[in-house]
């Protein structure tokens, strides 16, 4: 498998843990569409995922912009998913960090995720004006200590999308990645602030036709 290192521009942390903690795992973001869903056979976690948010603008009278989300965690276990979900509540921060490296991040977002309650979530579905309902599948990468997170979004019918959101985490700028990504045609792997305008547009038709959902109670006033 061949690797390369990305061009990062913007770069997201997806925190794991919820004890309230900062953490500093650089997360890239691509693109594609589903063409061997074979691929996902080999996920060693399998989760549905029900998540709202709000963002925080800055403003004169605050310091950064930011924004929370709530998620909602059900495992899936072959064609079983659990009758318990757990929630996350996550805030997100833009601050100059140095991260692992030692190196200046300015574009970082810092992440402190909490565990959260049923009660939360529902607040925030009213107060969210959209969310994401997703199954991700975590897929380990071959020959490294990495793994895609792969993103399949419930549509209105409660089929699956075959356009993924497609993560991978790693500790430092400069670690390498892989450059291909098995099962998936059409891909977007250029960061966010090296993106062509075009790249940008189908992102942009991807989140408002396929990724995201309308608040539910305003769909249904």
């Amino acid at each position: 498998m061949r690797y390369t290192r990305f061009k990062l521009g913007h770069v997201a942390q997806e925190a794991e843990v919820t004890d309230g903690t900062r953490q500093h795992e650089i997360e890239y973001v691509f693109y594609g569409l589903l063409s061997n869903p074979a691929v996902l056979d080999a996920a060693t976690e399998v989760e549905d995922q029900e998540q709202w948010e709000i963002k925080i603008p800055k403003t004169d009278g605050n310091a950064t912009s930011g924004r929370q989300r709530i998620r909602k965690i059900m495992k899936v276990t072959g064609s079983s998913i659990a009758a318990t979900p757990t929630y996350e509540l996550t805030t997100k921060i833009k601050l100059e960090q140095v991260d692992p490296s030692g190196q200046n991040s300015p574009n970082v977002e810092t992440e402190i995720s909490l565990e959260a309650s049923p009660a939360l979530f529902e607040v925030y579905e009213r107060l969210a004006e959209c969310g994401m309902h997703k199954r991700r599948y975590t897929v380990p990468i071959p020959n490294a200590n990495l793994h895609w997170q792969i993103d399949r979004f419930y549509q209105a019918d409660g089929t699956l999308s075959q356009w993924c959101k497609i993560d991978i985490e790693v500790t430092t700028r400069s670690q390498k990645i892989p450059q291909e990504i098995p099962g998936f045609d059409h891909l977007i792997v250029n960061q966010k602030g090296f993106q062509t305008q075009e790249e940008q547009a189908q992102i942009q038709e991807l989140y408002n036709t396929i990724f995201l959902m309308k608040n539910k109670f305003v769909r249904a006033a």
